[in-house]
């Protein structure tokens, strides 16, 4: 208990640490801009976010900003939660995934068992948060493109340029499409070509119907055609494949299930000992060696677990 205490301390005089430091690090130039920028907006002046080259943040501390910016795998987890767009830097995830394990480790003294499982939850939660908000979006998104390519066809068909239709998009969509395709706006008027603008849209999202898009749209201008019927298509296309992954999920449901119970099943049978028969269960607990199966028991089981996810996923 005195090691918990202790590393609950910590935490809490990290977290104090953090606010000074934010307090500390405003200066008066940055809180009268503050203070002029919250009265413009308090005057209903509309501002949009027209930011050109925005820098990657990967942490408030500088040090750590630098560090991370030279590895391209914090590039692409920076990625990740700007496609969840997740306003938290990545530090901060790094940080509580830290923090999670050492939580865990520190109850290994108490519990091997309750440490192990600890430590495996809560250095895999900050990550699961995110790819459920970054899958969740780029579902929302997909799901809006194929109306969103329809808008700008009909803009094309009404005389409109494309940049236009990409405006009417930002305007007319909710978040996600019409967030991102309005990034590509300010991008075009700030003097980016419109191809490249595209093409910062796709690795920003990295959606293969909206590569399909981009792609179209560049072939379009350099070979020439009815972009608007070639939207068309495109959407019909989409909203087809749409169907087809519906009965994919359909076909796959049984198995997804089987799955399911096959997970379930060691951990149901556990409680049902431990209340049937506790001792059954306390040499699992209590030995060293009955510790070390669990946690063998649990890392098969993660493997097990990805391998019946790979076995239902039908690619659509």
């Amino acid at each position: 208990m005195n090691t918990i205490l202790l590393l609950l301390l910590f935490i809490a005089l990290l977290v104090l640490i953090d606010v000074v430091f934010r307090v500390i690090r405003r200066d008066p130039e940055k809180r009268q801009a503050e203070k002029r920028l919250k009265e413009l907006t308090e005057k209903k002046y509309e501002f949009k976010d027209l930011e050109l080259v925005k820098e990657a943040k990967y942490s408030d501390i500088t040090s750590l900003n630098s560090l991370f910016s030279r590895f391209p795998i914090f590039r692409r987890l920076a990625r990740t939660l700007e496609q969840a767009d997740v306003k938290r830097p990545l530090g901060f995830f790094i940080l509580i995934t830290f923090v999670g394990v050492g939580i865990g480790l520190a109850l290994t003294r108490v519990n091997l068992i309750l440490g192990a499982i600890v430590a495996v939850v809560l250095g895999i939660l900050p990550s699961a948060y995110v790819h459920f908000k970054k899958n969740k979006r780029m579902a929302k998104f997909e799901k809006q493109l194929p109306d969103a390519m329809d808008l700008i066809a009909r803009s094309l068909r009404a005389g409109l340029a494309f940049s236009a239709g990409l405006r009417s998009v930002s305007e007319e969509f909710p978040d996600p499409v019409g967030i991102e395709f309005g990034k590509t706006v300010s991008e075009i008027n700030f003097g980016i070509a419109t191809d490249e603008a595209l093409k910062n849209l796709a690795t920003r999202i990295g959606i293969p119907d909206l590569r399909f898009f981009v792609i179209s749209v560049i072939l379009q201008k350099e070979t020439g055609g009815n972009l608007s019927e070639i939207l068309e298509n495109i959407s019909r296309l989409v909203r087809q494949r749409f169907r087809f992954q519906g009965k994919v999920r359909a076909l796959s449901a049984e198995g997804r299930m089987s799955a399911g119970i096959l997970i379930a099943v060691p951990f149901f049978i556990a409680g049902i000992a431990s209340i049937f028969n506790p001792g059954y269960i306390s040499a699992l607990r209590d030995e060293p060696a009955g510790n070390v199966m669990v946690i063998g028991a649990i890392v098969l089981m993660i493997v097990g677990i990805f391998t019946l996810k790979k076995m239902i996923q039908l690619k659509a």
